[in-house]
């Protein structure tokens, strides 16, 4: 102590690990509530000739809260919390039916949906110094029309061609601003209204607002530009397919189709830009994806086994940056993913089943479009020097190369004419990694999860009992993570552990 109340203060390092994934020494925020209520009508009528005419009319109101304390010290170093209020109204029109003597099926519609809403960001960082007050509003209007048709060309030979064309047009305003002005205080030019001779300039120049960029005269403190925003999209999205019937139990088919996913705009600023800029606004995401599959039934029924190849493009992908202590949203650049599945199910008799399934899947980058995390440039080359595996390439976040999944049942027929259902299962997912860039200490590693249960069927079939347990291993592995550059700060969130729990059903007659 030397006597200076004024730096009596906690230095924020290791000393808050606690050794324990499950405890933090965190005294903030910790909270999430949602309020949702719906109402949605379905009407369906014959009009004749095959044919029916489908109208799907809902609105949803919703109120979301959350906040958490990331920082996971009693320290007001990170703590976020959001709010949202929401409403959205959507109708969709369908003639469906068949024809052609039951060869064509057919689906035709028109889709409508708009909803409104803010998003309410209040993030405060180290000891209250930079408080991002972040009031968001926003408004999608979209319309669709679509066409699906499946035509058997022969009784095993069958083709599919179909379309949807999207027009979307999304309207936003952006408010975020720094309620203690801390890019005023460390620049030495403060308040905004002062003259920015403080800096050295000579007098008359400029204000401080007006040299450190701030976009809105009436609103000095304030970050995105002022005025409402609109985004335009429009996209047309084929599919064709193919499939050809050996026999009754033996199916190929073949399938090419297009789609997207919509931009946006990057809501969590922390820094003020002048005008609107495309750092401001990420683009749509495109995908071309091509499946080649068997499906088949054998063994008078007792085996179903289903085979599948799969090929995806992505361009313009989307995925979240760290930029300084920002979150953000890009157009990472192209990437492309192919691999197989296979899943079985199998019934050998005397109440035994099975279901096993395995998938395989290689995801990289193929381009990286100038994109950034954590303040370091992310290329093709730079991600194996992130791993500990120098032949390591740039995965995709989120995407494991394999995965195994083995479920055997057991049916017990009782005496009373109930039954005794016994099940487990097992899943092995390898390693992945949970961020843009592959950091190393955000990865998941290789796991394997197991779950059982036993259920008691009553004879009348009107109630169940269940018990069980789910991750009876107790493996723990990291579910997200962020390595927040801007605080120099590594925080990840793990699954649940083992449980176990006893579930009541009942039907009513």
């Amino acid at each position: 102590m030397d006597g200076d109340p004024n730096n009596n203060r906690l230095p924020y390092d290791n000393r808050f690990e606690t050794g324990n994934i499950d405890t933090s020494y965190a005294t903030g925020n910790s909270f999430s509530k949602l309020e949702n209520w719906g109402v949605a009508g379905t009407l369906d009528w014959e009009i004749g000739g095959g044919a029916n005419l489908k109208s799907i009319t809902a609105y949803r109101d919703m109120y979301w809260r959350s906040g958490m304390d990331l920082d996971g010290s009693p320290l007001t170093i990170d703590e976020p919390s959001f709010d949202m209020p929401q409403h959205q109204f959507s109708e969709e029109l369908q003639v469906y039916g068949v024809g052609f003597s039951d060869r064509l099926s057919y689906a035709i519609g028109a889709y409508y949906f708009k909803e409104e809403g803010n998003l309410h960001d209040w993030v405060i960082f180290p000891g209250g110094l930079l408080m991002i007050d972040g009031p968001n509003d926003l408004e999608t209007e979209a319309s669709a029309l679509y066409a699906h048709f499946n035509f058997k060309l022969t009784e095993r030979f069958g083709i599919t061609v179909g379309g949807r064309y999207t027009d979307e047009t999304k309207h936003f305003e952006g408010h975020q601003h720094d309620t203690n002005g801390l890019t005023y205080k460390i620049s030495g030019c403060n308040p905004p209204g002062a003259d920015a001779s403080l800096l050295g300039l000579p007098p008359g120049v400029a204000t401080c607002q007006e040299i450190l960029e701030f976009p809105s005269a009436a609103e000095p403190y304030r970050y995105f530009p002022p005025g409402v925003r609109t985004l335009d999209f429009t996209n047309t999205s084929p599919t064709f397919g193919l499939d050809f019937h050996f026999t009754d139990n033996v199916m190929l088919y073949a399938s090419y189709s297009e789609g997207y996913k919509t931009g946006g705009w990057t809501t969590r600023l922390s820094s003020p830009h002048p005008t609107y800029d495309d750092e401001l606004f990420f683009g749509p995401e495109d995908a071309t994806a091509q499946e080649l599959g068997l499906k088949m039934e054998l063994f008078d029924q007792q085996l179903r086994l289903n085979l599948a190849a799969f090929h995806t493009d992505y361009e313009g992908i989307q995925l979240n940056s760290q930029i300084g202590i920002s979150p953000t949203v890009v157009n990472a650049g192209d990437a492309r993913i192919y691999g197989f599945e296979a899943e079985a199910t199998a019934v050998f008799g005397g109440g035994f089943s099975f279901n096993a399934s395995v998938g395989y899947a290689d995801a990289e980058y193929t381009r990286l479009n100038n994109v950034g995390d954590n303040g370091l440039p992310l290329t093709l080359d730079s991600c194996p020097a992130r791993t500990s595996n120098p032949n390591d390439a740039c995965n995709l976040p989120k995407t494991p190369e394999w995965k195994t999944y083995l479920g055997p049942q057991f049916v017990a027929n009782l005496a009373n004419g109930g039954a005794l259902q016994f099940n487990v299962d097992w899943t092995h997912t390898d390693e992945l990694f949970n961020d843009l860039g592959n950091t190393e200490a955000l990865k998941r590693d290789a796991t394997d999860l197991v779950n059982a249960a036993i259920t008691f069927k009553a004879a009348d079939d009107q109630w169940e009992f269940v018990v069980g347990g789910t991750n009876l291993t107790d493996e723990r592995y990291a579910v997200t993570g962020q390595l927040q550059g801007g605080t120099v700060r590594l925080t990840k969130s793990y699954n649940r552990p083992v449980e176990w729990f006893a579930t009541v059903r009942m039907k009513t007659k």
